[in-house]
């Protein structure tokens, strides 16, 4: 029953990921498609530059609220196993599986957003101290820089150390499935990666004259 009830655990996160709701937002507000403007990518950052306000707000409450539903029933759905850990297993396993589904949506043809919103969510239900330190390390990274995919990146680098310091004693497996968010989320900014190197990432709010 574990092994099944778990496989219904990645099944049902990995839909609720699908949500991407910055472009069920741009559709409901008449917008075109979110994947077609700014940056090309369905999440909150372009939601805010391109997609208006209203849609960056239903984005940063959809896109946060999948997160947390899908571990809560993860947490639910596994409370009756007797395996020891199980309810553990089935948080962390639905927090991977539920960035997953958002970055690939099955139900937009696999073209997601990049899951740092996402990540951050579950972060707030499996370790909410964990979740301060990398906040914490975003915004200073974010004052100075200005630059939201930079200030992902390092706070992603940090997710597994917070991990260990947080949750080994509790649940020693947490920092595999920590570190496997912060690998997906670094990965997903490889092209971020490259034109914050040669100096070509934009910061959040920009001036149309500067160039890309």
């Amino acid at each position: 029953m574990f092994y099944l009830k778990l496989a219904g655990v990645v099944v049902l996160a990995y839909l609720l990921g699908s949500l991407s709701f910055s472009i069920i937002a741009s559709d409901v507000f008449g917008e075109e498609d979110i994947r077609k403007k700014g940056s090309g990518n369905a999440g909150l950052t372009n939601a805010i530059r391109t997609g208006g306000t209203w849609v960056a707000i239903l984005t940063l409450i959809g896109d946060s609220l999948k997160g947390v539903g899908a571990v809560y029933a993860a947490k639910w759905i596994m409370s009756s196993d007797a395996t020891p850990d199980a309810v553990n297993w089935g948080m962390y396993v639905a927090a991977v599986a539920v960035v997953i589904g958002h970055i690939y949506p099955v139900f937009f043809r696999f073209r997601g957003g990049k899951g740092v919103l996402t990540s951050a969510a579950v972060m707030a239900v499996l370790d909410w101290r964990a979740l301060l330190v990398l906040l914490g390390v975003f915004l200073i990274v974010f004052v100075i820089s200005g630059i939201v995919s930079l200030s992902s990146i390092i706070a992603a680098m940090l997710m597994p150390g917070t991990a260990i310091a947080f949750t080994y004693n509790d649940f020693p497996y947490a920092a595999i499935f920590v570190t496997a968010l912060a690998i997906i989320i670094i990965v997903g900014h490889k092209k971020n990666i490259d034109r914050i190197i040669n100096g070509t990432e934009k910061k959040l709010f920009y001036k149309k004259k500067e160039k890309e």
